[in-house]
């Protein structure tokens, strides 16, 4: 069995031995994410120039210790092979970063590709931004916390540098390490989506992560085409049974159009171009886009995405929502700040894994003491 596979058989057997001690309530689980600096400094970043000339400087130095190597036999054969051992090393995570460059750069939108840069000396190391504003390689630690006794149920790391596509890989560790996964999540609007929802309603658990205001996801396609949010979609409203939406200026916009966009389905909605042309707020509300009539999508949500937003009215949801800083922010808190932990010891994806592993269960069995042995004691 790998390191791995004992590290997380050793967590199932704690978290079975606080479960038969009644400690740990699946029934509410929180959600968490925090960035932990990587063992790989800020200056390690670079671009594919960069990394290009040191690579064929790397392949140079191995290339000089080998013929050295062949051509000199009697120099200390423990340190030639030393100095070997790091250049190869030195020459592999090269290679390595060059590789994670591609991927990342095809990932990347085309503005953004020539500004992607990836560590030489950790190149699965990613830059990220901290609370305090400043960036540096890191990881994404997620964290999930049952509510009663605040005891870890799921630990792992990721590259990614946000939360969103965190949950459903959060669940299936929870599933893993328990045997079973959570009735509800409690999170924070940076793990909402509409596919994040539909999936956790297939998987039978209920999401409790208050959904993006409309103006904060309207926001960057307002900038681009250079309109007034005084005229942004969600100021659009619905023409009670015509199925039109009225501007702001009280003109009708009827549907064109059913489509598909990232696998939602929408309808467009669009204005008869005389009320455009014709219109004093023209400018504000069609912006950068001085021909033709407004038009507006919207989405025709499942009925997974209504039963959620209807949940997330209601008052008892907010009530439970209230729980989740309290409860999920604690084992960060502790790890950070009674710990003193900012930054991973070890390099690479693999290892730091489980060092996390580590820190979650040496968090577990102080939670087990603090909790159940202690106030025996006290």
């Amino acid at each position: 069995m790998s390191h791995k596979g004992k590290l997380n058989k050793l967590m199932r057997q704690v978290l079975a031995l606080l479960d038969e001690e009644g400690m740990i309530d699946l029934e509410t689980v929180t959600q968490e994410g925090t960035k932990v600096q990587a063992v790989a400094s800020k200056h390690s970043l670079h671009g594919r120039r960069t990394l290009e000339q040191r690579l064929e400087m790397a392949r140079q130095v191995v290339a000089e210790l080998d013929r050295r190597a062949e051509s000199d036999p009697g120099e200390d054969q423990r340190k030639e092979a030393a100095r070997r051992r790091a250049a190869q090393d030195r020459l592999q995570r090269l290679e390595q970063a060059l590789q994670e460059l591609g991927r990342r750069e095809a990932q990347a939108q085309e503005p953004e590709r020539c500004e992607v840069r990836v560590s030489d000396s950790e190149p699965s190391a990613r830059k990220m931004k901290h609370n305090d504003g400043g960036w540096s390689p890191s990881y994404n630690l997620q964290i999930s916390t049952e509510t009663k006794n605040r005891i870890i149920v799921g630990i792992r790391v990721s590259q990614q540098a946000n939360d969103q596509q965190e949950l459903i890989p959060a669940l299936a560790m929870m599933k893993h390490l328990c045997g079973q996964k959570p009735r509800r999540v409690l999170a924070d609007n940076g793990y909402a989506s509409r596919e994040n929802v539909e999936q956790m309603a297939r998987g039978k658990t209920e999401l409790v992560a208050p959904w993006k205001t409309e103006e904060s996801r309207q926001a960057g396609v307002l900038a681009k085409h250079g309109r007034d949010k005084a005229f942004a979609p969600d100021k659009f409203v619905s023409r009670p049974g015509s199925g039109e939406l009225l501007c702001p200026q009280g003109k009708r916009l009827s549907p064109v159009q059913q489509y598909k966009h990232h696998g939602q389905l929408k309808v467009l909605y669009e204005a008869q171009a005389a009320d455009c042309r014709n219109c004093e707020s023209r400018a504000q509300c069609c912006g950068a886009e001085p021909d033709g009539a407004r038009q507006i999508s919207r989405v025709i949500e499942s009925p997974a995405m209504q039963a959620y937003l209807e949940r997330m009215q209601r008052p008892e949801t907010q009530t439970l929502y209230r729980r989740r800083k309290e409860v999920g922010e604690f084992p960060q808190l502790w790890m950070k700040g009674i710990w003193g932990w900012r930054r991973f010891s070890v390099r690479g994806l693999v290892k730091v894994g489980r060092e996390a592993m580590w820190r979650g269960l040496a968090y577990n069995i102080q939670q087990w003491i603090r909790v159940s042995w202690k106030p025996q004691f006290a």
